[in-house]
């Protein structure tokens, strides 16, 4: 009676066991540890950016020359750092400095990318544990 409760049990563990080794093995790869490396790099870079950008903008209110106001960073520059992988780094900031945050394109924008940057890390995440 007791080897067939052990089998049962081994027949229902092993696989749960197996899933958390291959999820391990994932985790501490090269690969995978250079992809955490860029992904909080670009993060960082965007929430600088956001604190950069914020900075630039109140100190150009009180600038009453056009010509001496500094250069602002392009919004389509602080998409495309999220669009990279930095997009929680923007949101973050964006809320952080209350910068961009009456932007709808911000608001809505933000946001969705980060949710199909989680739909695209889960697909890859099924891919690699399938295969």
């Amino acid at each position: 009676m007791d080897s067939q409760i052990d089998s049962a049990i081994e027949v229902v563990l092993n696989p749960i066991l197996d899933f958390f080794k291959l999820i391990i093995s994932f985790i501490f790869s090269s690969q995978t540890s250079t992809l955490i490396f860029g992904f909080f790099f670009m993060n960082l870079i965007g929430y600088l950016l956001m604190y950069v950008d914020k900075k630039t903008a109140k100190e150009n209110e009180k600038i009453t020359d056009e010509k001496k106001k500094q250069k602002r960073i392009p919004e389509r520059t602080l998409f495309l750092v999220a669009f990279l992988f930095g997009s929680l780094g923007v949101l973050l900031g964006m809320y952080k400095f209350r910068h961009k945050t009456l932007h709808k394109s911000f608001t809505i924008g933000i946001p969705a990318i980060i949710v199909l940057q989680v739909i695209f890390c889960i697909y890859l995440l099924i891919k690699n544990l399938i295969s």
